[in-house]
């Protein structure tokens, strides 16, 4: 018999929503393998996915190992009380330590090619120009397509089949099929530099998240774990509101909304390209405007209203620590863990 605190505790499965998403992830997963049969570059993703099953495993098993043995030794003793002796417990860290090595190389690959760019402060400077002007973008951003799109579908895969649930199981998994629209539409639409700087605005703020987790799974909180939890928590929050919450809908207007297909003056001045501009190259005009800038744009907003939510649920979760006088772990395995 499930104590009260285990019935709240127990996330609910929708055998209803299973399916649609299932049937959404599966067509996704096909319509990413056309796309890339059609650029020639299908079996560069089926190679990548394969290395990330295998790589994913392997930062798994080690994880876990070294792990298990901080928590015995280092960890044992009160308050911490060996705080991975519990499965789901340790299933949940060694997910948050793949996740963690995976957001820190590819913000890394991110900020490399933007590097000498000015697309994070003058998004609209990420519109499609050479894609107008008929010139071929710099090949290492496909390249970076060619990883994240097989990371992410390996990420929804282990979402879905493979890593524990926590409450906002079904949020994140319709987050997961949200991005992986956008990387497919902006690959076929050529819009790279808008998907580059989606994958750096997630990547970064999710590198805090993944260490604040990881904390918070051992215990690190109050004087007895120097209050790391509560640092990395005070961290998070600052860049969930620059990257997810300003940056990102910031990208959504200017670098979309007021470029494609409006004609706008934009922030620094300058005038956008809109639909006077795209009237002169009528091969791209019907598609990027009616079309691929569209769809973008409103999975884009779908995602945003995803990041307010998240951003909800820190704002709770903090109220509780800072004014109720709770503890971080239990407030969040309370609110969000489940």
């Amino acid at each position: 018999i499930m104590s009260a605190s285990d019935k709240k505790d127990l996330v609910v499965d929708n055998a209803t929503l299973n399916v649609i998403f299932d049937i959404l992830f599966l067509g996704l997963a096909v319509s990413a393998l056309f796309m890339f049969t059609q650029t020639g570059q299908i079996f560069a993703l089926i190679g990548y996915i394969a290395l990330f099953f295998v790589v994913i495993h392997a930062i798994i098993v080690g994880s876990g190992h070294f792990g298990t043995y901080v928590s015995r030794t280092l960890l044992k003793k009160p308050p911490f009380d060996n705080p991975l002796t519990e499965g789901k417990n340790k299933k949940k860290f060694t997910s948050q330590c793949w996740q963690l090595f995976i957001h820190i190389s590819m913000g890394l690959f991110s900020h490399y090619i933007l590097m000498g760019e000015d697309w994070v402060e003058r998004p609209w400077h990420a519109a499609p120009w050479a894609k107008l002007e008929g010139k071929e973008e710099k090949p290492i951003i496909f390249a970076l397509y060619n990883v994240q799109l097989a990371i992410w579908l390996v990420t929804c895969f282990h979402h879905r089949f493979v890593d524990e649930r926590n409450k906002d199981y079904y949020v994140l998994f319709g987050h997961h099929l949200a991005t992986i629209a956008v990387v497919c539409i902006s690959y076929w639409f050529k819009y790279v530099r808008y998907g580059l700087l989606v994958f750096y605005f997630h990547d970064v703020s999710d590198v805090v998240l993944d260490l604040a987790k990881v904390a918070n799974y051992l215990k690190l909180e109050g004087k007895a774990g120097l209050f790391i939890t509560e640092i990395l928590y005070g961290v998070l929050v600052s860049s969930w509101v620059k990257y997810r919450l300003y940056e990102f809908p910031r990208l959504i207007w200017y670098g979309i909304i007021k470029i494609i297909p409006v004609d706008s003056i934009l922030p620094d001045g300058s005038s956008s390209f809109g639909a006077s501009t795209y009237e002169k190259f009528p091969n791209h005009y019907f598609w990027d405007c009616q079309i691929g800038g569209p769809v973008c744009s409103v999975l884009l907003i779908i995602l945003f209203c995803m990041h307010i939510f998240w951003g909800y649920l820190l704002l709770r979760i903090g109220y509780r620590t800072l004014f109720k006088k709770e503890g971080i772990h239990e407030v969040e395995q309370e609110e969000y863990a489940g």
